[in-house]
């Protein structure tokens, strides 16, 4: 089942100056991928952004062998259509007339991993960290992505996200239109580029978050470039 929502008003546009360079080199040389993120999502409000601009939020599998690589597990894998051995990434994309791009990610942690503090600090992951589900690494990413004005008329997913009633309501408090796929089985109420990042054999918890965050990076600068490097040297 398919559920569309018309929000009221849109906010006003950020209206920003295009840069002639975009440096990354702090972010990349020093490992900090959250300052790499914030930087690519300001890329692409400053290169890719439209008022036609659409969200979407999907997830993906990385198939792993063993159970060493950072929140790997046997789960649902929506990419392979069964159940296997592998981790989850929630992404969060962003698309208009002038082009696409991945602008966020979250590395799914199950339940089991954060019963388990021994596999945790064996992974290099903090033995306190909370649980989170698939929609609430969905609704922060949102979250960001509205607190760095990326514009955007509508956010679009699967069941997994639209039959979670906190990720419906964060898109109805945001003002944002939205079409979701829900379970026909839940009750609704009335107002209520060319590459494949999980092919990579990234394992351990901060390095899978380094290695994807430049990946969408390097994915964001292709899509502003229209897939053509020399366009932006010209203008440079």
């Amino acid at each position: 089942m398919c559920l569309v929502r018309m929000a009221g008003s849109w906010p006003n546009t950020l209206v920003m100056r295009r840069p002639k360079t975009f440096n990354t080199s702090s972010g990349v040389q020093n490992g900090m991928p959250i300052k790499v993120r914030d930087h690519l999502q300001q890329y692409v409000v400053q290169h890719l952004a439209g008022q036609d601009g659409v969200l979407i939020v999907d997830e993906t599998r990385f198939k792993r062998k063993g159970t060493k690589s950072a929140g790997v597990g046997r789960q649902y894998s929506g990419t392979a259509g069964r159940i296997e051995n592998c981790q989850i990434g929630v992404f969060l994309a962003y698309r208009c007339s002038k082009g696409h791009a991945l602008i966020d990610r979250e590395l799914y942690f199950p339940k089991a991993w954060c019963e388990n503090p021994t596999r945790c600090r064996e992974a290099r992951i903090s033995d306190t960290k909370p649980f989170a589900t698939k929609p609430a690494l969905a609704r922060v990413m949102l979250k960001r992505a509205v607190a760095a004005r990326i514009p955007a008329r509508w956010v679009a997913d699967d069941e997994v996200y639209g039959s979670d009633s906190k990720f419906r309501n964060l898109l109805v408090k945001q003002e944002l239109n939205y079409v979701v796929t829900i379970s026909c089985q839940q009750r609704l109420f009335r107002n209520d580029s060319h590459s494949r990042v999980d092919e990579s054999e990234v394992r351990s918890w901060h390095a899978w978050y380094r290695h994807i965050t430049l990946t969408i990076l390097a994915h964001v600068m292709l899509g502003a470039l229209g897939g053509n490097p020399t366009r932006e040297t010209a203008e440079t």
